[in-house]
């Protein structure tokens, strides 16, 4: 049996044909069923990965960065990877002129450091860009798959729970001992891998960084394509497609399962830190400005 058969039959086997999850209970027994599935990969010699998740309200969606979704309409990736790094210093003048939400430079003193940064704390202000949401934590990922809608049409729909058995070659940190996996020394505007970001978390004096504390609550991970492909959904990349798997959550379950996450703690309060119009209206200035010719709206 060849590699890529016996990957299929084991991910069939261990994780079942159709994915359907109806509490919060199905939510970490499936985490525990991706965890069985990575030692079965690992023991038949075949790879090692850590699953990464990610949230969404309806089922069917692809797998889009904000800058690629309605109402943009780009159409040269490589136009709108540029775009991306004028609105993260956009994002960032603003920032310093409102003066209440403070980043951390405690990178900067790397090739791309500020760049880096900039990125991952703009996508958690609502600027729109080229990166995808990701985390670590299924139960973090379920939560924006039920999270409550203003759209009925979204709220009555089933949501869905994305899984990615992120191969360990994706992954990036600052701190890894292979200096080639730094991602602070590779370009964001000129990547040319598919890979998983894992950010550090700067601790000290974090509650006067409010993006950077979303990101620790959502222990946030950000999914960066090569610049040439990241218009392209995730999911219908050839390259990515065996390592995605799409779990549905029923409609009728959405409110079973964020009433569960709530005793948890798990809720938005928790997972944005703090919300109002300032920050909205911050963000929403940022991608008028800069996506002013691709009909932007809040």
């Amino acid at each position: 049996m060849i590699v890529l058969e016996r990957f299929e039959q084991l991910k069939t086997e261990i994780l079942g044909p159709d994915l359907i999850v109806n509490s919060l209970e199905d939510v970490d027994e499936l985490h525990d069923k991706f965890i069985k599935l990575r030692s079965a990969l690992i023991l038949n010699g075949i790879m090692d990965f850590m699953p990464h998740y990610r949230g969404e309200q309806f089922f069917g969606w692809d797998i889009n960065s904000g800058i690629f979704r309605s109402p943009l309409e780009f159409q040269d990736p490589l136009t709108a990877k540029q775009l991306e790094k004028v609105a993260c210093q956009e994002f960032e003048k603003n920032v310093i002129t409102d003066g209440k939400y403070l980043l951390r430079n405690v990178f900067y003193y790397e090739e791309y450091g500020k760049e880096w940064d900039l990125l991952f704390q703009g996508q958690h202000g609502g600027v729109k860009t080229t990166i995808t949401d990701w985390t670590a934590i299924i139960q973090s990922a379920a939560y924006f798959a039920v999270e409550l809608s203003k759209d009925p049409k979204i709220e009555k729909a089933d949501g869905q729970l994305w899984c990615m058995l992120t191969p360990l070659d994706f992954i990036l940190s600052h701190t890894d001992d292979n200096h080639l996996k730094n991602f602070y020394n590779q370009n964001p505007v000129s990547i040319d891998q598919y890979y998983i970001i894992n950010p550090s978390t700067y601790l000290d004096d974090m509650d006067k960084r409010i993006y950077e504390q979303r990101m620790h609550r959502q222990r946030g991970r950000f999914f960066i394509s090569p610049a040439n492909v990241c218009h392209m959904p995730i999911n219908k990349e050839a390259t990515l497609r065996k390592y995605l798997i799409r779990v549905r959550i029923p409609h009728d379950k959405k409110k079973v399962i964020r009433e569960a996450l709530a005793k948890r703690g798990m809720t938005r309060e928790y997972l944005y830190v703090q919300e109002n119009e300032e920050m909205k209206d911050l963000a929403f200035k940022v991608n008028v400005n800069v996506y002013k010719d691709f009909n932007v709206r809040n």
